[in-house]
Formats: structure tokens, C-alpha cells, sequence
């Protein structure tokens, strides 16, 4: 769930940020806008902000998540009707 959440955040921001920017922009002028935000937003370089957003979140999380990257992973079996979860098997002398 953690995940998702940070994945939604990571694609929303830079929309969100500059539609923020835009409405202070409104405010401060005074001027409303003669054509609805999305119409006249810069998509190429919010998609590129969105991509860059992305890449660091998911870096970010792949080298924060706290996991431990020695050992043997034990995949999920069933036992004699018994579900064993998966697991990382430490590596001998760790």
C-alpha cells in the first residue's frame, strides 16, 4: 500500500505543482484565465518532470527499503497442505 501511495505521489506532483503555480500566478496578477489550465499547460517538460520524479522515487525506494541483499531467497511453497511463506535465507557466515 506504502508503495502504491508513493508511486501515485511520484506521477501527481509535477501536475500538481504547476497547477499550484499557475493559480498563485492568477492570484498574484489578478488576471483569471481566458482558457482552462490543461489546455495551455507545458505537457512535453510535465511529462518529463513526471519521468525524473519516478526514476528517483522508485531508486530511492529500491535502495532505502531496508531489505538485506545477501542470502538465498526461498520461494512460497506448500508443505503438506501447509502454505510456507517466502523468505531470504542468510548466507553462511553473515
Amino acid at each position: 500500500m506504502r508503495r502504491n501511495l508513493v508511486l501515485l505521489l511520484a506521477l501527481f506532483l509535477p501536475t500538481f505543482v504547476y497547477w499550484l503555480y499557475i493559480k498563485l500566478e492568477q492570484r498574484r496578477t489578478g488576471m483569471a484565465a481566458t482558457q482552462p489550465w490543461w489546455m495551455v499547460a507545458p505537457w512535453p517538460r510535465l511529462a518529463v518532470a513526471t519521468a525524473a520524479t519516478l526514476a528517483v522515487m522508485l531508486v530511492g525506494m529500491t535502495l532505502l527499503n531496508g531489505a538485506s541483499s545477501g542470502g538465498n531467497y526461498q520461494p512460497a511453497q506448500v508443505i503438506d497442505g501447509q502454505l510456507i511463506q517466502g523468505h531470504i535465507d542468510p548466507q553462511p557466515g553473515r
